[in-house]
C-alpha cells in the first residue's frame, strides 16, 4: 500500500500521553504511515504495538524534581536520544512530528528542529509542562485541551483550542450495556476507583480501609483498577466481598465510566477529559508531581462544581467516606455535577488535531482557512 506521508508521533510514558496520541493516529492512518516513538521506562511500547503501530524506543529521562546526578544522566540520555531520533527521521523521511508534551518526546522534538521538520505539540494539561513551555515557540502549532492554557504560552505561537483527543465513541455506551459487561445488576450503584495508568497505593489503602470499616457500602458495587504498583488489597477485597470487582488493567475505559455513578481517581488531564466526555461526577485526589499539573486540573473541576476535591495529604478513609456518603445520599447534587460537564470536552478533538497536522504538511504552517 502506498502511503502519502510518514508522520512521527513522539508519545509519553503514561496513558495520559499515549491514548490521545493513538486517538489522533487512528484518524491519520488511512492515508499516512504512522510511526510512534517513546521511552524505555513507561508503558507506551506495549500499548502502541498492541494497537498495530510501529514503535521505536528513544532514550530520554525526566528532568523535573530530579537530583543533580539524575539531571546529568538525563542530559546524556537525551543527547543519545537525539542522535537516534535524527537517524530515524532521516531513514523514514518523516514529513511532520507530533509531540505529546511528555519528557519522552524531547529528543524527537530536538531532532526534528535540527532537521527542520515541522513540529506540532499536543498539550493536555491546563498548566503546560516544561517540554511544552520550552519548545512551543518552535512549533508550527500548539493544540490545547484547555482554553486556560493560553496564558502560560507565547502569543506569537499559533495556539489552537482542540480539546483532548479521545478514542472513538467515548461516552456513548449505554449504562445498561456497560453494566452487563461487568456482570453488574442493572439497578446497582457503582463506584469506579482507579489511580491513573499505573495505579495508586495510597488510594488503594484508603478504599480498602473504608470498605472494611463502613457497612454503608455493603450494597454498593466497586469497580477497582489495581494497576502496576498494587499491593493486592483490591484483589483481597474482591475475594472477600461480592460487591468488589478487581481488574489489573482496563482496556475499555468507555464501559468502565459508563457503568459508574461516581469516579474516584487522580486528576490527570486525560482523566479530566474522559470525565467531561462521560458526564460522570467524581472525587478527585490530585498528586503533586510534574510541577503540580494535577492540582491545576483538579482546581478547575472543583471551582466549577463538577467534582469534589480531596487533597492527597488529607486523604483518609473517614474523609472519603463522608464525601461519598454525601454524594450518594443526594442524587440532585450528582445530577447537577453531571449537567455542568455536558458538552465541555470537544468530541471531535482527535479529528481537529489530525486536520491541523494535515494542514501544516500541506501549507508548511497552520492555515485557519484550510
Amino acid at each position: 500500500m502506498q502511503y502519502k506521508f510518514n508522520i512521527l508521533i513522539a508519545s509519553g510514558a503514561t496513558g495520559g500521553h499515549i491514548y490521545p496520541a493513538i486517538a489522533v493516529a487512528d484518524f491519520l492512518k488511512e492515508d499516512n504511515n504512522i510511526i510512534f516513538t517513546g521511552g524505555r521506562r513507561g508503558m507506551e511500547s506495549e500499548i502502541i504495538k498492541e494497537k498495530g503501530y510501529e514503535f521505536y524506543d528513544i532514550h530520554s529521562f525526566p528532568w523535573v524534581g530530579r537530583s543533580v546526578i539524575e539531571k546529568i544522566k538525563a542530559i546524556i540520555l537525551i543527547l543519545l536520544g537525539v542522535i537516534k531520533a535524527i537517524k530515524l527521521i532521516l531513514q523514514r523521511r518523516v514529513k511532520i512530528i507530533l509531540g505529546s508534551g511528555s519528557y519522552a518526546s524531547v529528543p524527537v522534538i530536538i531532532g526534528g528542529l535540527i532537521l527542520r521538520v515541522p513540529i506540532v505539540v499536543l498539550e493536555e494539561d491546563i498548566k503546560p509542562g516544561m517540554t511544552t513551555k520550552i519548545f512551543h515557540r518552535f512549533a508550527k502549532v500548539v493544540c490545547l485541551a484547555n482554553r486556560g492554557s493560553k496564558k502560560y504560552l507565547s502569543k506569537q505561537t499559533d495556539l489552537v483550542l482542540t480539546g483532548t483527543p479521545l478514542r472513538k465513541g467515548f461516552g456513548q455506551i449505554p449504562k445498561e450495556m456497560a453494566k452487563h459487561e461487568y456482570n453488574l445488576p442493572v439497578d446497582a450503584k457503582v463506584i469506579f476507583v482507579f489511580g491513573g495508568s499505573q495505579g495508586s497505593q495510597k488510594i488503594e489503602n484508603v478504599v480498602f480501609n473504608m470498605i472494611n470499616k463502613y457497612d454503608f457500602f455493603n450494597n454498593i458495587y466497586f469497580l477497582t483498577v489495581s494497576g502496576k504498583f498494587s499491593k493486592g488489597l483490591y484483589k483481597k477485597l474482591s475475594k472477600e466481598k461480592n460487591n468488589v470487582i478487581e481488574k489489573k488493567y482496563i482496556k475499555n475505559m468507555q464501559s468502565a465510566y459508563s457503568c459508574s455513578d461516581i469516579v474516584i481517581s487522580r486528576a490527570g488531564a486525560l482523566t479530566i477529559a474522559e470525565l467531561k466526555a462521560s458526564n460522570i461526577p467524581s472525587i478527585l485526589i490530585p498528586i503533586s508531581i510534574a510541577s503540580g499539573h494535577q492540582k491545576y486540573n483538579a482546581e478547575e473541576m472543583g471551582k466549577n462544581k463538577m467534582a469534589v476535591i480531596i487533597e492527597n495529604n488529607s486523604l483518609n478513609c473517614d474523609k472519603l467516606y463522608k464525601e461519598l456518603k454525601n454524594l450518594l445520599e443526594n442524587p440532585k447534587i450528582l445530577e447537577k455535577m453531571s449537567q455542568r460537564m455536558e458538552g465541555l470536552n470537544l468530541s471531535d478533538a482527535a479529528f481537529r488535531v489530525s486536520n491541523i497536522i494535515k494542514t501544516v504538511v500541506k501549507y508548511g504552517k497552520y492555515n485557519k482557512a484550510a
